[in-house]
Order: C-alpha cells, then sequence, then structure tokens
C-alpha cells in the first residue's frame, strides 16, 4: 500500500498505492501499476501509472506506457506505445482544439 525502492530483480505483477522506484542494475520482469513511477534499470512489461513516470539515463523499458506526465532522460531506452493521460480522460486530437497558444 506504500511506497517501493526495488535494487534486485522481481519477477511478476508489482501494485502500488504510492510510488515505485527501481535503481540501476535492478530488473523487473513484469507490470508496474502505481501512483509514481521512476525506473534506473531494467523493466520488462507495462507501466499504468496515475501520475507521473521518470525514465532514467541507466532505464530501459520495453512495454506500453500509460501515464499523466512523463521524463525520458538522456540515455534512457523505450521499446513500445506510450499513452499520455490527464484526470483519466486521454488527451486527443479533439482535446487540443481547445487549446489557445
Amino acid at each position: 500500500s506504500g511506497s517501493l525502492f526495488i535494487y534486485g530483480k522481481v519477477f511478476g505483477n508489482i501494485q502500488s498505492n504510492g510510488a515505485v522506484q527501481t535503481a540501476n542494475g535492478s530488473e523487473v520482469h513484469g507490470n508496474i501499476i502505481a501512483k509514481d513511477v521512476a525506473i534506473g534499470g531494467k523493466v520488462d512489461g507495462d507501466l499504468d501509472v496515475e501520475k507521473k513516470v521518470t525514465l532514467g539515463d541507466t532505464s530501459h523499458l520495453s512495454g506500453n506506457l500509460k501515464a499523466s506526465i512523463l521524463t525520458i532522460e538522456e540515455g534512457a531506452k523505450f521499446d513500445g506505445v506510450c499513452s499520455m493521460e490527464k484526470n483519466s480522460h486521454a488527451i486527443t486530437s479533439e482535446t487540443w482544439k481547445y487549446v489557445k497558444i
């Protein structure tokens, strides 16, 4: 129910009401569902994140990603499809018609 910091290897899905952070050199083979996620190691699975995902400079994500905010640092590797959502409503081209710049 709280936050989690992963230093080793996890084989299976992770679900947290808090933040999930993986250290450099760590591995997760499974999906992650959390409020916030910061990846420093390798993740082979999908991310379903309520708020922010950070892919660190040593990260490698192989899977699909759904989040409201995404930060990708230089050197990060991402193989998958990204879906940006805000407040559980997908941002579509219809939404952007009403944005004034």
